[in-house]
């Protein structure tokens, strides 16, 4: 058995930065979403004014931006607007994504793509012929009536072009902001997107950002977060119960409690996997400019928004005023007293202080405690459906969620099995297993093959273990070194791999090679979700196969290093053959640069 084929997904790292982009196309859009971040924007017009006089990028533009982005590093973006079905250079543009590697998301409101193209086939099938990976979907009412009320588009026409997608096995995301007139509808939008192919659906709360500017503009659309944390609550847990993966945008912590883990906002959501590292907008802008991405902190948001703390007063003339204790950015979100004492505020974005003027602080409350290490909380690093990225047209995105949904925690006491790989110190390895403390364990030893991970890989096909321990010809283990490995990963159920020996085991390490451990103890369902080890690998085995791990959403950390002695190196020989072997085959998990050179 050698390792099994890519499954068109991949799970980035909770904690790691995004490495997708943005292709903004220009603001020209058709539609009339009446809570659109872009209304108004024409001096003394109406509304939708500027987004119907808008322009669109040119495609040699356009081009030009995906293959920086590509060359930037990036693996995935979205193609946004205005609206990018009204674009004709769309599938040059998919076209070129597809031949760049690069994977695409195009973000419409669904209301072009079966209309006939300039070549008379459908859009939609001109754009899954250029390669297209994804689509964002803005569903935005359950009903016909709503849906053109919010947007003066057909939601029938939406749910034509799922259907469409739904008959090829073709996955696909949701969007939907809430505003005041769906708040009631939320768990009815979820059932529509549980019924469809709907894998990820987003809930934007709706944001006062340019020309809404004050209480008053933002008056009819803005709820209020009691009013919003019931139905919002009632439709995560349908998505939940059809294995759809959810994200709430710009909801502070502390409004729906329960929710945790799907809140991001500007705090954290570079760390989403789908947030866009480049800068959209810019017209005027080389294509350079708009590809290059932007410099994000790990452990923190963007400068703009950072936490500063002092008394603050906000005034709205004879709307009202808002007191703060902290702000983030200039003032872009503030911390009420209320706030002071809370523990969520480095990882929570605060709230609108046009909001508070219009809501006030009813059904809000501080947290005494908040665990996670920033800008994440641990609810958030532990919701792993959150990090899975879409990177084939046909990949099996629900099943990816179901799997790590569906992970259970260890029973107590579980069978480990131990395998020893054949060679000189097998032997020895093999009488110190047989005094470890663990309460069952089975000891196997690999035959000798020419490729040590097919010796594995048949070895553990007769294993028992719910617990996989695979160690090199040589390795001493410590007598408790198998049953810390199980209290480790028992204590951790958002991980599958507890590293034994040298090096660490945090991503970055993992990227540098100086996570190569000598021991390696894996959950049986981790091992079995990567196919095993990578036939004809020797040195750089176990690295490929944390690696792959990763990819399908199997982390791992490090485990005290003194229960093991070890002759073998704690990382990588970068000048070892099989080196390039294994960057070749994870690329998608190296940002660029980041995998170790070569001396």
């Amino acid at each position: 058995m050698s390792a099994a084929p890519r499954p068109g997904y991949l799970f980035r790292p909770p904690g790691e930065l995004s490495r997708s982009g943005v292709l903004d196309v220009g603001l020209r859009c058709a539609h009339s979403c009446r809570f659109c971040y872009y209304s108004f924007m024409a001096e003394k017009a109406g509304q939708f004014d500027a987004l119907r006089r808008a322009s669109f990028r040119s495609s040699e533009d356009c081009l030009a931006i995906v293959d920086r982005m590509a060359d930037f590093g990036l693996i995935n973006f979205d193609i946004t607007g205005g609206e990018p079905a009204m674009h004709e250079g769309l599938p040059d543009m998919v076209r070129r994504a597809s031949r760049r590697g690069l994977s695409v998301r195009v973000i419409t409101l669904g209301q072009f793509l079966l209309r006939p193209g300039g070549g008379r086939e459908r859009l939609l099938d001109a754009l899954l012929k250029a390669g297209v990976t994804d689509f964002l979907f803005s569903l935005h009412s359950a009903g016909e009536e709503g849906f053109r009320e919010a947007t003066r588009g057909s939601l029938q026409t939406v749910l034509d072009t799922m259907e469409a997608l739904d008959a090829i096995g073709f996955q696909y995301s949701a969007n939907t902001v809430i505003h005041a007139g769906n708040v009631a509808e939320l768990p009815r939008i979820a059932e529509l997107s549980a019924s469809r192919g709907v894998y990820h659906h987003n809930f934007i709360v709706f944001n006062a950002y340019y020309r809404w500017d004050s209480p008053a503009s933002i008056a009819d659309l803005q709820a209020s977060f009691p009013d919003i944390a019931g139905p919002l609550t009632r439709a995560v847990a349908v998505l939940y119960e059809a294995g759809v993966a959810v994200t709430v945008r710009y909801l502070p912590l502390c409004a729906a409690p329960g929710l945790e883990r799907h809140v991001v906002g500007v705090v954290g959501v570079h760390h989403d996997p789908h947030e866009w590292m480049n800068r959209a907008g810019n017209p005027e802008r080389p294509p350079g400019y708009c590809a290059e991405p932007l410099p994000v902190p790990l452990d923190g948001p963007r400068d703009v928004y950072a936490l500063r703390f002092g008394p603050r007063r906000l005034d709205f003339g004879a709307e009202g005023a808002v007191s703060a204790v902290a702000v983030r950015g200039d003032d872009f979100k503030v911390f009420p007293p209320l706030c002071r004492d809370c523990a969520a505020m480095p990882y929570c974005d605060g709230l609108d202080p046009k909001y508070v003027v219009l809501h006030g602080l009813a059904g809000l409350a501080p947290f005494a405690r908040m665990p996670g290490s920033p800008p994440l909380t641990l609810a958030r690093r532990a919701y792993l459906p959150a990090f899975a990225l879409k990177r084939a047209p046909l990949a099996d995105m629900r099943g990816a969620i179901a799997r790590v949904l569906g992970r259970r925690p260890l029973a107590l006491d579980p069978l480990v099995t131990a395998l020893v790989d054949a060679g000189e110190g097998a032997a020895t390895t093999l009488e110190a297993l047989r005094s470890q403390t663990c309460g069952a364990a089975e000891i196997l030893a690999c035959a000798a093959a020419a490729s040590p991970g097919r010796a594995r890989n048949t070895a553990a096909r007769n294993a028992r273990g719910a617990v996989l321990a695979f160690f090199q010809a040589g390795d001493l283990p410590a007598p408790e070194l198998l049953a810390r490995s199980v209290d480790f990963l028992a204590g951790h159920p958002e991980l599958s791999l507890a590293n034994i020996g040298g090096g660490t085991a945090d991503f970055q390490a993992l990227l540098s090679g100086d996570s190569a451990s000598s021991a390696l103890v894996v959950r049986r369902e981790a091992f079995d979700a990567v196919g095993g080890f990578q036939d004809g690998l020797g040195e750089c085995l176990g690295w490929d196969f944390r690696l792959a791990a990763a990819a399908a959403g199997h982390f791992g950390d490090s485990v005290d290093a003194s229960l093991l002695r070890s002759s073998k190196p704690g990382r990588v020989d970068v000048r070892h053959h099989e080196f390039p072997l294994v960057i070749a085959r994870n690329a998608d998990i190296f940002p660029r640069g980041a995998a170790p050179a070569r001396r």
